[in-house]
């Protein structure tokens, strides 16, 4: 067994290690894990047996099973971390020897790593921090003998070790190449992941909503536009089988010429979701990042999905109209139905086609209807039958996708080509960190119809029900309407009405975008624009001979910092102390300082001056006696400069003290105990 101050440091490293793995590990290995921590403390405090060798194979083959029944594959990542973190809190059933503690101690260190597997946030590395130092101080107790009063000792040589890798990890961060891995391993699907998916039908889009998962925040190099010019398009479904809408085959030979409007620059973070689409404003200019194009209908699409956290550059032109031309097979497909469904919804769009009514006209006369008799609820209810024409005929409440949904299938029925559109819609702002934060209850759909002359036209019935749901974002719902959300996106709301705890929430969000536009997202592109505002010609060969260089010379600067005192006598920090102490005793000796004289005799030559401050510098006395004569009190250099910096501190205190009953007393009064402070 190791020495009871190692195994509580290591105790305390395996606690904060497997601390943010516990939410996400299936419960009974989270279970098994804590079993162990508990029976290591159990060991640590000699309460607890050695459990035999049958128990622990049953501890064993339990988490084995778990895991395999979780995760289904071996090629999985969140098997092999899971079956890690079993391993490791497992070492504890088996301490016998050094070898045992040290590859707990290793193991530590792979587990922290591990971390960053599914959380980067400022948080999660500070407590990533916290448990590599625990291990560290876990690995500095094996070599240390303990005393009493010592027991933090380990934690701040280890801190100190910490300190000084702080610089060359800094350089090795900073100008290191940024390379791409050349293999990955997919993370269990679904984890983690929420937002928009490839198809959508009635009810899906009220169910996201009730998240508060954030989904992006957009930072703009001006002022951002308006709440109700934010529409942020991520996908186009074309294909509607009497249900769902899909997305379609794209049959558009390419766009058309940009709107007029001035142009908007933005950068995108963009969290982590289950699609290949990057929401952006339409009309996209040009985007940057992540192998981006822009496709015919408008849209952002990447090479694969977005797994993790990922920056794109943009330029937009907001506006409601593309003025594009729509070819014949695109007329198809736009107004596309399928043979048989809503019955009633068809007969009242044909009658609105065969009034001779324009296409502009019939969307009037829809989004009249839908202003009028129409409702706009959180919570709508399930359709029952036909959903279309339950919804149009019989509850007329609903939300955003059942307006969309229904307008799009009226105007195809009507003879007008029309597309569904899905993303998100406005977002709150944050002055504090100047961008606009989405999230996933700020998901929205809306209609985009095509009319000749115009090109596609945005048509947003929830405008004409909700008009201040897009003039002001969802925020702007009562706290009565905002109860219907429950779950998190209600808490969220909840919480955000309190003035105090919305303000520290905003600057808290600034932090962390800072944090992940700096530090998380700091890749290739943007480590070669650094580097190029002093080497213009610098490439990422170049990058590498810099990396190494600065290492080398930043390793040379802290070795020489490391080496440069022990080669110096010990005795220059006691010379400084002794010259103090002399000049606050006020000796004018005409000797050289050194430690031939005594510092007790320079205390008791001040006692005889004024013996009634003399007794202040008893506590510097003894320690600086304990640290250069009596090195088995294990007296520190700081403790004595803390006694030195308390002892002037006093002796000023008291001499403003003395100033101040001088001033108080009239100028005829006597000046005792003023003369050795200079008075």
């Amino acid at each position: 067994m190791p020495s009871r101050l190692t195994f509580t440091w290591m105790l305390a490293g395996q606690s904060i290690m497997l601390l943010p793995h516990w939410e996400r590990l299936p419960f009974v290995i989270s279970l098994l894990t804590g079993i162990a921590l508990c029976y290591g403390l159990g060991r640590l405090f000699e309460r607890l047996a050695v459990w035999p060798t049958v128990t622990k194979l049953a501890w064993v083959l339990l988490g084995w099973s778990t895991l395999w029944i979780e995760y289904q594959s071996l090629m999985v990542l969140d098997f092999w971390v899971g079956l890690l973190l079993l391993m490791y809190s497992g070492k504890l059933f088996e301490l016998h020897r050094a070898r045992d503690v040290y590859q707990v101690v290793f193991l530590g260190y792979f587990v922290g790593m591990t971390h960053f597997l599914f959380n980067e946030s400022i948080l999660q590395t500070t407590l990533t921090l916290l448990g590599l130092l625990t291990v560290s101080a876990s690995l500095v107790a094996m070599h240390h003998t303990a005393q009493p009063g010592q027991g933090l000792k380990p934690i701040k040589k280890a801190t100190w070790m910490f300190a000084q890798a702080i610089p060359l990890l800094l350089i090795l961060f900073v100008f290191f190449p940024r390379l791409s891995p050349f293999w990955t391993i997919p993370l269990q699907q679904g984890l983690g992941v929420t937002g928009l998916s490839t198809q959508v039908t009635l009810g899906d889009i009220s169910q996201l909503v009730r998240s508060d998962a954030l989904a992006f925040r957009a930072s703009f190099t001006r002022d951002p536009p308006r709440s109700r010019d934010l529409y942020w398009r991520t996908l186009v479904l074309s294909e509607f089988d009497g249900r769902t809408w899909r997305v379609g085959p794209t049959t558009e030979a390419g766009l058309g010429p940009f709107p007029q409007g001035e142009s908007v620059d933005y950068s995108m973070l963009v969290q982590p979701t289950r699609v290949a689409y990057v929401p952006s404003l339409a009309r996209v200019v040009m985007v940057q990042g992540g192998g981006t194009k822009v496709e015919p209908p408008g849209i952002v699409r990447a090479e694969r999905p977005i797994l993790d956290r990922q920056r794109f550059e943009m330029r937009s032109r907001v506006s409601d109209k593309f003025n594009e031309p729509l070819a014949r097979t695109a007329l198809e497909q736009y107004t596309r139905l399928p043979s048989t469904g809503s019955p009633r919804a068809r007969a009242f769009a044909d009658a609105l086609g065969q009034s001779g009514k324009s296409p502009k006209e019939i969307v009037q006369s829809l989004l009249g209807w839908f202003a009028q008799d129409f409702s706009y609820t959180l919570n709508p209810a399930s359709p029952l039958g036909d959903p279309i024409d339950h919804f149009l005929f019989d509850t007329q409440r609903g939300f955003c996708e059942h307006f969309a949904s229904s307008f799009t299938f009226m105007m195809r029925a009507a003879g007008v080509p029309s597309r569904l559109v899905l993303g998100y819609q406005g977002g709150q702002y944050n002055e504090i960190g100047n961008y606009i934060e989405v999230r996933q209850f700020d998901a929205h759909a809306w209609s985009e119809v095509w009319i000749e002359q115009v090109g596609w036209l945005r048509i947003d019935p929830t405008a004409a029900i909700a008009p201040s749901r897009i003039e002001s974002g969802i925020g702007s719902l009562t706290l009565s309407e905002m109860s219907l959300f429950d779950g998190e996106a209600w808490s969220y709301f909840r919480l955000r009405s309190l003035t105090w705890f919305y303000e520290a929430q905003l600057r808290w969000q600034a932090v962390s975008h800072v944090w992940d536009r700096a530090v998380v997202n700091y890749d290739q592109s943007e480590q070669l624009d650094l580097v190029s505002e002093f080497w213009p010609e610098v490439d990422l060969n170049d990058l590498g001979h810099l990396a190494l260089g600065l290492f080398f010379i930043g390793f040379g600067v802290v070795s020489l910092g490391l080496l440069l005192p022990a080669a110096l006598p010990n005795t220059a920090q006691e010379v400084r102390w002794y010259r103090q102490f002399q000049h606050l005793a006020t000796l004018r000796s005409s000797v050289e300082p050194n430690l031939t004289l005594s510092i007790e005799h320079l205390h008791r030559a001040w006692s005889e001056v004024e013996p009634e401050t003399a007794d202040l510098a008893v506590p510097f006395v003894e320690r600086f006696v304990a640290h250069r004569y009596q090195r088995a009190k294990n007296v520190s250099s700081m403790s004595v400069w803390s006694a030195l910096i308390l002892l002037r501190w006093k002796l000023a205190c008291l001499r403003l003290k003395l100033l101040w009953r001088g001033r108080a007393s009239g100028p005829g009064a006597p000046k005792r105990g003023l003369s050795r402070f200079g008075a």
